[in-house]
């Protein structure tokens, strides 16, 4: 069989099984397994597949059909042009948060060295991000989870230039030193989506997607810790709570509060900034 005639048949079979977007999602699969661009697939449909090549690519189709993320099949997620390693330790990088890494450095682009607090790291690729685009940042990571932090750990050694303390810790609990700006995308979907989530997004762990009865404990908890240590809080939130937010930070002293859209023109993150 050829190239074309194996992309043809695996499109047919993930359609079948209800995968979206069945031709691309078969086309990197390919062009993982044989080691080439994918666009470059286009310039060799005629090429023999391989046996050694075809019994790669059979069972990483079959886990696709299970609607196991393809980041997960693969390893691997593109986030701000950064290779990320994932796995189901902690949530996979979103196109939409590579938004607000662009965001943050804005707002820190005229700070000489800037410390920036990411609550709730993950993957460590907001994190990773930043740093690569402000190197002169130095950047204190934090998450809750243990094995989040090893991933996040293994992803810095793909880029060990970056200037990235990494922490266990809940939230702010027990941090001190005063820096200039928080970043953080905690988990903020409703518990009663959980139930109703697709079902690749299912194998991102709970305690990365449920934010309680609307999707906001975390974020709730984190505001009056951030006070007194940032001037500036950055956050990624549902389109849900577009409304309730800003009333909450302000509140607690966040005198300027901007809601900003992601590319589908949806709410999706929250920039603070305190009169102190």
């Amino acid at each position: 069989m050829t190239v074309l005639e194996i992309l043809q048949e695996s499109t047919k079979y993930l359609t079948g099984k209800n995968v979206e977007s069945p031709r691309l999602q078969s086309e990197l699969l390919l062009s993982h397994v044989l080691g080439i661009p994918r666009l470059q697939l286009y310039l060799q449909f005629d090429r023999p597949m391989e046996e050694a090549h075809l019994s790669r690519l059979r069972p990483l189709l079959r886990s696709r059909a299970q609607h196991i993320p393809l980041q997960h099949i693969l390893g691997t997620a593109n986030f701000c042009g950064l290779e990320i390693e994932c796995s189901p330790a902690a949530l996979i990088p979103r196109p939409e948060t590579e938004l607000l890494v662009e965001r943050v450095v804005e707002e820190l682009k005229n700070i000489a060295e800037p410390l920036v607090y990411d609550v709730g790291t993950g993957t460590g690729a907001i994190a990773l991000a930043i740093a690569q685009k402000l190197p002169a940042a130095r950047i204190i990571a934090i998450d809750i989870s243990p094995e989040a932090l090893n991933l996040a750990h293994k992803n810095h050694l793909r880029y060990p230039a970056a200037k990235i303390t990494w922490q266990t810790g809940d939230l702010l609990t027990g941090i001190k030193e005063g820096g200039d700006l928080i970043v953080a995308n905690l988990p903020y979907l409703f518990t009663t989506d959980m139930e109703t989530l697709p079902d690749e997004v299912k194998h991102d762990p709970p305690l990365a997607l449920d934010g309680g009865t609307d999707g906001l404990d975390l974020i709730r908890s984190l505001i009056p810790q951030a006070v007194p240590l940032c001037h500036t809080l950055a956050l990624e939130i549902d389109p849900r709570q577009a409304d309730i937010l800003p009333p909450l930070l302000k509140h607690h002293g966040f005198a300027e509060v901007k809601t900003l859209s992601d590319l589908q023109k949806r709410p999706r993150h929250v920039l603070a900034r305190s009169s102190a």
